[in-house]
């Protein structure tokens, strides 16, 4: 079993995964924009074993569940905790459960049977830790919440705080300042005032700023700034975003490679790395995918850091997976250098292929993303591309995921194969076999 499995306690007892991005508000608000945001619960089904109990909103086909027992993944369908079973609600997984005294029963019943000890949330928030005791007093037993305590775990997911911190603890960080907006649904004209002088001092560096919103997630509150012609619309991006009032204004550089260091932080507070993994970025900077093995040349010295604020997290209490985006880019001297661009105290989407990697090709590459499609159900979609399914006898082929998400045009899917460029190539055949197209995955 590899180090990234082994962090996630695979193999050591029962563990209930309610893996619900809409905890997170600014995830939350994305979905209102994209639906299909509440199934990305069903990733956590790639990290179950089979006596474990996996939270989702709605059902999962039956034909998709025996796909993945196939290969060895997934819980069993009885260990399935489907929260439309029990109430039709709008809210976070969690919250679903809390409100549901059948929902709370079955979930005693399935945890006493199976012995469930630990409750591992995609987000630490103070939701969860209060379905994790709800569910100790109903068991009797005490359930362990992996992560750590809900404001120490918000204060981490704030690029403004972990560049401070980084600075602190001497991580280097991308050139750049902090821009503070006054509160209200749009920027006043002094606080734009404030901003263009930000981008006026720090594109006199590279020639362009990169604006990031203190909180967002795989690129949702990035935006490029090029010039004069670029700000009524960065303007106009900045009146619509909810969830943001701080902004890093930073010189951008040309990144070379973006990798994204996975970091264990266990109970006693050490650390070790158990992922790398490349980001696949489109010219806006929006996450696409992820891809193994890592091209980049800095990456000992990125661990290194990584561990250094995981050493941090650790003292502060935190425990489990810790994802760390750095930036390598061509230094003036022509070489590589590196800088941390943000922390996701949680699991994130490198997490889920990692996991898969390890489970059922220790010695694969693989390219994972999201594609667009019109095919609505995994049945249809295995219909469509059957030769190109992952089989454990050529160790190599696709494995689809998020298959929930394919009602609402889109899917999760990783390509396995012996080298990345292959993987690549399996992923733009599925891609074609699917009628979508992704730019930026390579």
């Amino acid at each position: 079993m590899g180090q990234l499995l082994q962090s996630l306690g695979a193999g050591t007892g029962s563990r209930l995964f309610v893996h619900c991005a809409t905890s997170i508000d600014y995830l939350a608000e994305l979905s209102e924009l994209n639906p299909g945001v509440e199934r990305y619960a069903e990733r956590a089904l790639l990290l179950a074993d089979r006596n474990d109990l996996v939270c989702v909103p709605e059902e999962v086909e039956p034909d998709y569940l025996e796909f993945l027992e196939h290969l060895g993944l997934g819980p069993a369908p009885a260990n399935l905790i489907v929260t439309s079973r029990f109430q039709s609600g709008s809210g976070p997984l969690w919250e679903r459960l809390l409100d549901s005294e059948e929902a709370l029963a079955f979930l005693e019943g399935r945890m006493q049977l199976q012995r469930t000890a630990q409750l591992h949330p995609f987000f630490s928030t103070a939701g969860q830790f209060e379905l994790g005791r709800a569910l100790s007093e109903r068991t009797g037993r005490l359930i362990q919440m992996i992560g750590g305590d809900p404001d120490l775990v918000a204060y981490a997911d704030s690029k403004e705080h972990i560049r401070a911190k980084a600075l602190e603890l001497g991580v280097p960080v991308a050139r750049g300042e902090v821009v503070e907006l006054g509160p209200g649904e749009r920027p006043r004209e002094r606080d734009l005032a404030v901003l263009r002088s930000a981008l006026e001092r720090q594109s006199r560096h590279t020639g362009r700023v990169i604006v990031r919103g203190t909180l967002g997630a795989a690129g949702s509150a990035t935006f490029i700034y090029g010039g004069a012609g670029d700000l009524a619309a960065l303007e106009a991006r900045l009146a619509g975003g909810r969830s943001n009032r701080t902004y890093l204004v930073e010189a951008m550089v040309d990144p070379v490679i973006s990798p994204n260091v996975q970091i264990y932080i266990s109970p006693d507070g050490s650390t070790e790395c158990v992922g790398i993994t490349d980001q696949l970025l489109d010219r806006e900077l929006t996450h696409r995918g992820n891809a193994y093995p890592t091209g980049a040349r800095c990456t000992g010295n990125m661990v290194r850091w990584a561990c250094r604020i995981g050493e941090w997290l650790g003292d502060m209490g935190y425990t489990g997976i810790a994802g760390f985006d750095f930036v390598e880019y061509l230094a003036p001297d022509g070489n590589p250098r590196a800088f941390l661009a943000e922390l996701n105290p949680r699991v994130n989407s490198a997490t889920y292929p990692l996991a898969v990697r390890e489970r059922i090709g220790p010695a694969a590459a693989f390219v994972a993303g999201t594609i667009q499609t019109g095919v609505g159900t995994f049945a249809e979609l295995r219909e469509r591309m059957p030769q190109l399914l992952y089989s454990p006898e050529r160790k190599s082929g696709i494995l689809p995921y998020m298959t929930g998400c394919l009602s609402f045009g889109s899917c999760g899917i990783i390509a396995l194969a012996p080298s990345r460029a292959e993987a690549a190539e399996l992923f733009g055949e599925a891609e074609l076999s699917l009628g979508a197209s992704l730019a930026g995955i390579a």
